[in-house]
């Protein structure tokens, strides 16, 4: 009898414990977080990119209560980060056109086209008529010999830090300026037309005492048509402005090179002659053709588009020639060009002296 009143005692000792542990809450479990390889903002720790940083000093004091409202931007030193991927992004609508063409080459030395349409969407075309979507929300970009660039709308510039674009690594984050609205080479041009150039060595951004209505730039300096229609050359290195010409509508600046030993200006004034100033004369020119609107020029050669929308090409030891394309706006590297047609269309390939225009590639907007 004791051993069956003992055994009962502990069967009801283990009742009471097991319900005791049953009934104990467990620990509150928090929403796991994104892995960091999914992250928009995360960022490999990279060597530091050539940014001014602005002092501490001189930032704006604020309230460091947590209900503080937002003291006033000020510009920092980005961290790296890349451009928005443009696969995420809706496909163009159907109003969507192409706005701005230039002639760029990639990593792996391809030339072809960088495009930029009226939804912000920044490709490259190649020969194989296959377009890779470069950057979204882009408001503008430049591609020269020294470096490639992309502004984003809301003020962030992006470059390739290998100097041509690459389609398998992100552009790097630059410089940040709301104010930002154009970008020609490291050049930047704000919403009130003045200037900052990029200063390589100091890793600064220098101001320009100009109001820029067009700036064309390149590595040792650049064209700049001011509010009041002057021509002005921009040393880069020393940051001098030198006044060229009056009257001028349009401008096109391109470096010397180890064959071509002048910084040239192709400009055209407002009685729609084509001009050119060289730093380093080459050769007497040929004439120049008439009625002109715009003009592209490289190391000596030129490509035009005149007023009634035909293109011509030529150069300094060669007479202007049709080039067989009604054009809205055209860009020059080299032998290569690209062109934006009457109808909208991009029309890439090589042009020389007597050859005319060969066309390697056609791009409809998508």
């Amino acid at each position: 009898m004791e051993k069956k009143l003992w055994a009962a005692v502990m069967a009801l000792l283990l009742l009471v414990e097991g319900c005791a542990m049953r009934g104990e809450p467990a620990p509150e479990s928090s929403p796991s977080a994104p892995a960091a390889g999914t992250s928009a903002s995360a960022e490999p720790e990279t060597p530091e990119s050539p940014v001014k940083e602005q002092s501490a000093s001189s930032a704006p004091t604020a309230d460091p209560t947590p209900e503080s409202s937002p003291s006033p931007e000020v510009p920092q030193k980005p961290e790296q980060e890349a451009a928005p991927v443009p696969e995420s992004q809706p496909g163009p609508s159907a109003s969507a056109q192409f706005t701005k063409v230039e002639v760029g080459v990639d990593g792996t030395f391809a030339y072809g086209v960088f495009a930029l349409d009226s939804e912000g969407d920044l490709c490259f075309y190649t020969g194989d008529g296959a377009g890779t979507p470069v950057a979204t929300q882009v408001r503008d970009f430049s591609a020269t010999a020294s470096g490639f660039y992309v502004l984003q709308e809301n003020g962030d510039l992006y470059f390739s830090e290998t100097g041509n674009y690459q389609e398998d690594q992100p552009l790097t984050l630059l410089y940040r300026n709301s104010d930002a609205r154009r970008i020609s080479d490291s050049v930047l041009t704000l919403a009130d037309g003045s200037l900052l150039s990029y200063n390589g060595e100091t890793s600064s951004w220098d101001p320009v005492d100009v109001e820029a209505v067009q700036v064309d730039a390149g590595y040792f300096g650049a064209a700049v048509i001011d509010a009041g229609g002057v021509l002005w050359r921009l040393d880069r290195e020393s940051g001098a402005l030198t006044q060229i010409a009056e009257d001028v509508i349009h401008c096109s600046y391109a470096d010397r090179n180890k064959v071509y030993y002048s910084d040239d200006l192709w400009y055209v004034t407002a009685d729609n002659t084509l001009h050119l100033y060289q730093t380093q004369p080459q050769a007497e020119a040929a004439a120049f053709p008439e009625e002109v609107s715009a003009v592209s020029g490289c190391y000596g050669q030129y490509l035009v588009v005149l007023t009634d929308g035909s293109t011509l090409y030529g150069g300094l030891d060669a007479a202007p020639a049709d080039a067989g394309v009604e054009s809205r706006a055209v860009d020059l590297f080299g032998i290569y060009c690209a062109i934006l047609d009457g109808s909208g269309e991009i029309r890439f390939g090589t042009l020389q002296p007597g050859q005319g225009l060969e066309e390697t590639l056609w791009v409809a907007h998508p």
